[in-house]
């Protein structure tokens, strides 16, 4: 067990810089709360103000909320150009779209997402954010819309994680693992995070590695609370104020 580096946007330091450039680098990002400023799935209740009304089951799965909730938009009769339009408004914050697009431009490092959200949400913003291309591989909760013209969303994987037993849907560290396994030579991992849900994935990380916690979220304050649990480095910062300048000081110039 390795201690926990908690260091302000000043913090990047040469080392980091070095080798980073030095090896092939993977930058893996959450979504909500990460590159948008906000959650996709609780800002796409906003469409109708009568889907405040639908509540989520004591023991539902959220992922299964939701596509109760895409049910209820499609009787609604809130469609696929409705529901874009709408979604399309959250869009990347300018430090998360300066991040994105400097990591796109160098040829040793990659990005990914992994989201508890789902495909079609998260291909809309990127897409409109002029951003997809940006990412290898988007891992999320696969979503599609059927010949009823609703929107579905299905589980991204079941999984028996202890760490991740507060959904029965998807462990992110397991996702991250399986990424790794088929998608050799990187050296170094970056990992963009807010959420509990990411606590999993950087608890997997190594010494070389790197964590990029949002300030005042609950990543920094689990990773805050348990100093010994994780092996790379933390970097907590403000994302909206700091992110992309962050990025682009320690790890890509």
């Amino acid at each position: 067990m390795y201690p926990v580096h908690v260091q302000a946007l000043a913090a990047g330091s040469a080392d980091d810089l070095l080798q980073c450039k030095a090896t092939k680098c993977l930058f893996v990002f959450d979504f909500d709360h990460t590159l948008v400023d906000g959650n996709t799935d609780t800002w796409v209740q906003g469409v109708r103000p009568e889907l405040q009304a639908v509540k989520r089951g004591k023991h539902e799965c959220w992922t299964d909320y939701m596509d109760r909730i895409f049910e209820h938009t499609h009787r609604a009769g809130c469609g696929h150009e409705e529901l874009w339009a709408w979604m399309c408004r959250l869009q990347l914050y300018p430090q998360a779209l300066r991040a994105v697009q400097a990591v796109a431009k160098c040829e040793w490092a990659h990005a990914i997402v992994i989201s508890d959200s789902n495909s079609v949400f998260i291909d809309w913003i990127l897409q409109q954010s002029g951003v997809r291309a940006a990412f290898r591989e988007v891992l999320t909760n696969p979503a599609h819309f059927n010949s009823r013209g609703r929107l579905c969303v299905q589980w991204c994987h079941s999984h028996s994680c202890q760490l991740c037993a507060s959904s029965p849907n998807m462990c992110k560290g397991a996702l991250l693992r399986g990424y790794l396994e088929c998608s050799h030579g990187y050296q170094q991992v970056v990992y963009v995070g807010d959420g509990r849900g990411d606590l999993c994935p950087c608890l997997r990380l190594r010494e070389e590695d790197t964590v990029v916690c949002r300030k005042d979220y609950s990543l920094a304050k689990r990773l805050a609370a348990e100093p010994s649990a994780v092996s790379a480095a933390v970097h907590v910062l403000d994302f909206t104020k700091e992110l992309g300048d962050f990025i682009i000081c320690t790890y890509l110039q």
